[in-house]
């Protein structure tokens, strides 16, 4: 073997040995591109959530109660619409890291004040609700419309309460009853009992 044949296939064998370890180099790259998320649903209703990415990539992920799945979105941060218990909520969602998102039972937390786990994102606190019972000691048929956190709208029979879960914080609301209409607010906290009656 000449001294030029040596040369040429020490450099063939140098390339099969820089492909050998570029090849995983690669792969390592292209799969830190993504993160692993898990979506949990804990509670009885249709939970969903909207990712809107930086780079313009959309994900719509979508649970039945009970339900849980993971994903591989790319990992970036995200404009988040989270929907649980009829209502919505828009945060922002940072997945340049793995996490695990739980949706709790309406009204409830997923964690404890003291035992969260530093990967899990509690769907409870990010969307605040409360149960309230509110009750119609008005005269009639009263429609009630509540703006605030969100935005509800209930009616109720003469005499009848009613318990819903809404989010926490203070509204403004608009009752059409007592042969007219009038206005008010109110701020919501877990078990409050809110009675409207007629100015």
């Amino acid at each position: 073997m000449t001294r030029f044949t040596k040369f040429i296939s020490f450099l063939i064998l140098a390339a099969t040995l820089l492909a050998a370890f570029a090849a995983p180099a690669q792969l390592v790259q292209a799969k830190s591109a993504l993160v692993d998320f898990t979506f949990v649903n804990k509670s009885d209703r249709i939970a969903s959530l909207r990712l809107y990415g930086e780079d313009g990539t959309f994900y719509y992920f979508l649970l039945k109660p009970w339900e849980t799945r993971h994903y591989t979105p790319v990992r970036q941060m995200y404009r988040m619409t989270y929907y649980s218990c009829g209502t919505y909520a828009n945060e922002m969602l940072d997945l340049t890291k793995q996490y695990t998102f739980v949706v709790p039972k309406c009204g409830m937390h997923a964690f404890g004040p003291h035992n969260q786990p530093p990967k899990a994102l509690d769907g409870g606190k990010i969307m605040r609700l409360v149960a309230v019972k509110l009750v119609n000691e008005t005269d009639g048929y009263m429609k009630i419309i509540l703006t605030g956190p969100a935005t509800y709208v209930f009616t109720f029979n003469k005499g009848e309460s009613k318990d819903y879960t809404i989010r926490k914080g203070e509204y403004h609301y608009k009752i059409y009853g007592c042969h007219g209409s009038f206005e008010g607010t109110f701020t919501s906290r877990a078990h409050l009992v809110k009675e409207f009656t007629c100015p």
